[in-house]
């Protein structure tokens, strides 16, 4: 409730390294053998006894530099294995970078954490020169910059221990440059998006530290800015603005009660204006149970909500010379679903203080509204609009992990997803499955280190099931499914106090999809589409790095 109404499956809690707890300096460098060049370097400062600071970089650049020649050009292979035309994977040119304060003052009895984060990507796909010769060539380019700016303050109130105020700021300002096709014959989507969030949190308890509550007032607005063009000539559709601004007070109110770290039973309400919906009502309920110390259950149930961007969340699919129908996108309402289900963790003790950890949990989330994107009813273009009918997912999973002996680990798993929608053309209903989600994945990994992780071996296998391609000739049409496949890891690993190297191959057996471009041959008449992608592309990629930790170490 505290984060916002966007929470139909839960959220992800991502945790960075802290400026008072990472290695002064810490710098990582990757490469593998299709030119994939990446860097990480951290480093953190102790300012003051209250001040801390840390910088993240992250620079990574996929260049054209590949050992095959290909046999119709005599040139550099530029990724295209299969002999397409087009590129296997797009060259692309990334930075991000993260700076981190913190502010810590006891006896002011202030925290104060401040962050700035930027990003720049692009991406060039497509045909090129170097794989391909012709007098127009089909290019893909994707190019993204990213600013955020946010602080979070703590403040210590009254005598309660753990009673305070948390004020938090965030501002974000993206920009997006696409473009498909080449001079003349192309799609283009541009957008520019502001956001602003902020938060009033007030944390205390109720007699004594069973019963917790969080209440707050909520602040938020979003201003999207976005155009779209189709110069295809059987897809002519001229420069159209499809802009949003969502401006949404809120407020509201969680209850946790813990009793003797046996129960914990969470509840949480939100009530929020979006001056585009309307009133939106947030509810959410979480429990954990500890039967006994091997056994503990957890259950949740609650609703969430999302506006949905349909353009940007589908940018791939404008790999292709299907039609967009982009006047219906204002008339999308919001997304509203709700989520329930529950997770049983069971411990089996072993020998040597070893165990063995089992989770079974199942989700089901059921969609009261929805934005389909239908690719179904038409194979030359794609249709925008709000759910008709039934709209599901239902997804079990389960794990299991032990050490059978010291030093060696296994962790197996296995997921099966169950997603339905329901497409319309504009007369009847019908329910199908998603397109391109895989019906079931099973995981299996096998980690051996030597005594103080001198040495460290793993090996990771994973079977994809099969998916639903979407249909090239209307909704009645028998369902094609893409092949399950396998994919196999290996990864050796030699660590030291301040030096790692390792080495490592992904998809061991070089599987990859087969023709997965439809008419690459023919890219800008109707039928073109590169993005009916459901396995990979690429296939072998054998790689090194190294790691490197200097000054303090955590």
């Amino acid at each position: 409730m505290v984060n916002g109404y966007e929470s139909i499956t839960g959220q992800i809690n991502l945790e960075f390294k802290k400026p008072d707890k990472v290695e002064d300096l810490y710098f990582d460098f990757f490469a593998d053998y299709y030119g994939e060049l990446e860097a990480n370097l951290t480093g953190s400062r102790k300012i003051t006894d209250n001040l801390w600071t840390n910088l993240m970089i992250n620079a990574s650049t996929q260049t054209s530099f590949n050992w095959g020649i290909n046999p119709l050009t005599g040139k550099f292979n530029m990724h295209d294995r299969n002999h397409d035309h087009f590129m296997d994977m797009p060259l692309s040119k990334t930075l991000n970078a993260f700076n981190r304060w913190l502010y810590v003052s006891p006896s002011k009895r202030v925290q104060s954490r401040t962050g700035i984060k930027f990003l720049t990507d692009e991406e060039l796909g497509g045909q090129s020169p170097l794989c391909h010769i012709a007098d127009v060539y089909f290019i893909t380019n994707i190019g993204n910059l990213d600013y955020n700016v946010y602080n979070k303050t703590g403040i210590a109130v009254g005598d309660k221990h753990d009673q305070s105020i948390g004020i938090i700021n965030s501002y974000t300002y993206h920009l997006l440059n696409s473009y498909f096709g080449s001079p003349g014959t192309y799609k283009l989507y541009d957008g520019i998006q502001n956001s602003f969030s902020s938060n009033i949190i007030f944390n205390s308890y109720v007699s004594n530290s069973n019963h917790q509550y969080s209440t707050g007032l909520s602040f938020s607005c979003d201003n999207y800015n976005t155009i779209f063009k189709d110069n295809m000539p059987t897809n002519y559709t001229p420069y159209t603005s499809i802009n949003r601004v969502e401006i949404v007070p809120g407020i509201f109110g969680q209850y946790t009660y813990i009793y003797l770290e046996k129960l914990t039973f969470i509840v949480g309400l939100r009530e929020d204006y979006n001056s585009k919906y309307g009133l939106l009502f947030t509810q959410r309920t979480n429990i954990k149970y500890s039967v006994t110390k091997k056994i503990v259950l957890r259950a949740s149930a609650g609703c969430g909500y999302r506006a949905p961007n349909v353009l940007a969340d589908n940018i791939g699919l404008m790999a292709s010379t299907r039609k967009f129908y982009v006047a219906t996108i204002d008339d999308l309402q919001i997304e509203k679903a709700w989520n329930y289900g529950g997770n049983a963790t069971i411990y089996i003790p072993l020998e040597n203080n070893e165990k063995i950890t089992m989770s079974f949990e199942y989700f089901h989330t059921n969609f009261i509204n929805q934005a389909i994107v239908d690719e179904d009813r038409d194979p030359n273009s794609v249709y925008f609009y709000n759910l008709k009918g039934k709209s599901y997912a239902d997804i079990g999973q389960t794990d299991i992990s032990f050490s059978p002996f010291r030093g060696f680990d296994v962790y197996t798993a296995f997921r099966y997803n169950l997603n339905l929608i329901t497409l319309n053309d504009g007369y009847q209903n019908y329910l199908v499955e998603k397109p391109l989600v895989s019906k079931y994945k099973g995981l299996l990994n096998l980690g051996y280190a030597t005594k103080f992780r001198k040495w460290v071996f793993d090996f990771t296998a994973q079977i994809n099931g099969p998916s639903r391609i979407p249909s090239a000739a209307g909704y009645t049409t028998k369902a094609n499914e893409s092949p399950a496949f396998p994919v196999y890891f290996f990864q050796i690993t030699k660590n030291t106090k301040r030096f790692d190297m390792y080495l490592g191959i992904e998809n061991i057996l070089d599987y990859r999809q087969p023709n997965p471009i439809i008419n690459p041959q023919d890219p800008f008449v109707k039928g073109f589409d590169a993005s009916e992608t459901w396995g990979p592309i690429m296939g072998r990629k054998i790689y090194a790095g190294v790691r490197l930790r200097i000054g303090r170490l955590y």
